[in-house]
């Protein structure tokens, strides 16, 4: 029996949703250790989970840009200076218990 098999008393649920926006649970902590991840990469001091929480709400790039910049004002980080890619073989461990793969470079 599958994982959610189990987790569901041997029924698959008829609906999943995702909360995306953290009403539900505070996904912060786990795009802070993302974003950590890839600025230690990048050879950049960690910005911790406080200053991440004031970054977060825009997407992802905008979440990159505002990483690189360390600063909500990102403007003089281009759009061609992040470049999305999905395999650098690293996870940031989660809270959540999930893993979150760091997939952002500088260009």
């Amino acid at each position: 029996m599958s994982l959610l098999r189990e987790l569901f008393g041997g029924e698959l649920p008829n609906l999943v949703m995702f909360d995306l926006d953290g009403t539900l649970i505070d996904s912060v902590p786990d795009l802070a250790a993302a974003v950590d991840v890839m600025l230690g990469q990048l050879g950049r001091d960690a910005a911790g989970v406080e200053q991440v929480r004031h970054w977060v709400g825009n997407g992802a790039r905008v979440l990159v840009r505002r990483a690189l910049a360390g600063d909500i004002e990102h403007a003089h980080i281009g759009e061609a200076e992040t470049e999305p890619h999905d395999d650098t073989g690293e996870h940031a461990s989660t809270k959540h218990g999930a893993a979150c793969r760091v997939g952002w470079r500088a260009a």
